[in-house]
């Protein structure tokens, strides 16, 4: 009886430990450094804050899929002309940060602005969803496209992060896919 007690709790305890995460970790360290005016003081050609496909990272996106898409639309585009259009500023940064996205010129709408926080771990830290809206200035040269300031106070510990985002409307879930490193000073 004790011997088949024994190899009853090994296989639970081995099925446990096959189920826990694969020790995945992921590269925090290298900051791009941005001033409060989205000013770019260092970052690197390392592939943060530009456009990306999502493969697994997609799946850190599935609890925040139930936000509502209603009366939201897509941009012709996302506009990625200059190296920090689409980062974090100021970064690092002490209790909040911001993005704002500039879109197709002429683009009025709304969207959702979805975004995880990660450790080195792939551990969530901080996640969200937020409505945003897209204003053109038609008397401006060129017609020009920006979103409102969305501005993150994420409760995290002094440290450094991944931030993953997506931008997504009703006839394109996630069509603007984006991350880059992050950090909180005290």
């Amino acid at each position: 009886m004790l011997k088949t007690r024994l190899v009853f709790l090994f296989c639970v305890g081995s099925i446990l430990l096959s189920c826990s995460k694969g020790g995945e970790t992921i590269d925090v360290n290298s900051q791009w450094k941005v001033d409060v005016n989205r000013g770019l003081i260092s970052g690197l050609a390392d592939g943060q804050w530009q456009p990306k496909v999502f493969t697994a990272e997609i799946l850190l996106f599935e609890s925040l899929d139930t936000a509502d898409l209603t009366g939201t639309t897509k941009p012709d585009s996302v506009l990625t002309t200059t190296s920090c259009f689409n980062c974090i500023f100021p970064n690092p940064f002490k209790s909040g940060a911001s993005f704002s996205f500039n879109f197709s010129n002429g683009f009025n709408g709304q969207m959702v602005f979805k975004y995880v926080i990660v450790d080195s771990h792939m551990d969530f830290v901080d996640k969200g969803a937020l409505r945003i809206t897209g204003t053109s200035y038609p008397n401006i040269p060129l017609n020009p496209s920006s979103s409102n300031l969305i501005t993150l106070t994420p409760a995290l510990q002094p440290g450094k992060y991944r931030i993953y985002f997506t931008l997504s409307a009703a006839s394109n879930p996630h069509f603007f896919q984006c991350w880059g490193n992050i950090e909180k000073m005290q």
